[in-house]
């Protein structure tokens, strides 16, 4: 099933601009510390190699968005500023002396730069957080993985706090989205906004269905019906959208929200 999962990940990524890299899995052990991780974080337990090749390999990496930076960076450098890249790879976490460390297969991505490389038409036009949220849709939806949710209020250190999310489906969590926070780009001298995520391939593939359904076609045609509701200002849209669908009403297909007023004139 992983083989399944990963094949069909590669293709919604190449099939939306990104180019698959593949980074060594040493890194330097100072690469937790710069991004911030809390000091309970278990990415802070990180695997020693007895013969490293330098100091800047001399631990297996515990995630994989410090190798998207680097190579971000390095790319920078080169002056190619706008990215679109992903990987497939491992992380490993240290459990005690003599045990095997926890492997985990992960995806991880990025974009930065122009949104489109047609500039005669969105000459200004920046990737931004909604650019990999639809990537990451497309994944979870080829996956069919059930109830899929994107939710805020996650604790990464190293992305913007109002501009980041959990990814769910029903109420295991499967990574994180989210633009990379100010003070660290600022850090790691990378031009912005960078945008990135990580998943779990290993919960990917335990919630992983090849299974169709089919329905025939509906003898009438569809009806539309646009409700308003007053809200508060912090209120999310996917539980606006969860409780809709919840209502189990039978005649209802598809919630959407299409418009969002905030302003004068409102009671």
């Amino acid at each position: 099933a992983k083989r399944s999962v990963e094949e069909k990940i590669r293709a919604v990524m190449t099939g939306g601009g990104y180019t698959e890299v593949i980074n060594y899995s040493f890194v330097s052990p100072g690469a937790v510390d710069q991004l911030g991780l809390e000091e309970g974080d278990a990415r802070h337990n990180q695997v020693a190699i007895r013969n490293p090749l330098s100091e800047e390999q001399s631990v297996l990496r515990t995630t994989m968005t410090h190798s998207l930076l680097s190579n971000a960076r390095r790319n920078a450098d080169a002056g190619r500023l706008d990215v679109r890249i992903f990987e497939i790879g491992k992380t490993f976490i240290r459990r005690g002396e003599g045990v095997q460390p926890a492997e985990h297969n992960r995806l991880a991505c990025l974009i930065t730069g122009h949104r489109s490389e047609d500039r005669w038409h969105s000459q200004n036009e920046r990737a931004d957080f909604y650019d990999l949220k639809g990537c990451i849709e497309n994944v979870l939806d080829s996956l069919r993985i059930p109830e899929p949710s994107y939710r805020s209020g996650i604790t990464e250190q190293f992305l913007h706090p109002g501009k980041s999310c959990g990814v769910f489906t029903g109420e295991l969590f499967l990574g994180f989205i989210g633009e990379l926070h100010p003070d660290l780009q600022a850090r790691m001298d990378l031009p912005g906004p960078i945008i990135l995520g990580e998943l779990d391939i290993d919960l990917l593939a335990s919630r992983f269905s090849t299974a169709a359904c089919f329905r025939s076609l509906p003898r009438y045609p569809s009806s539309s019906r646009d409700v308003a509701f007053l809200l508060r200002r912090g209120q999310e849209a996917q539980e606006l959208v969860r409780l809709a669908e919840q209502s189990l009403e039978e005649l209802l297909e598809q919630v959407q929200i299409f418009d969002v007023y905030e302003g004068k004139n409102i009671p």
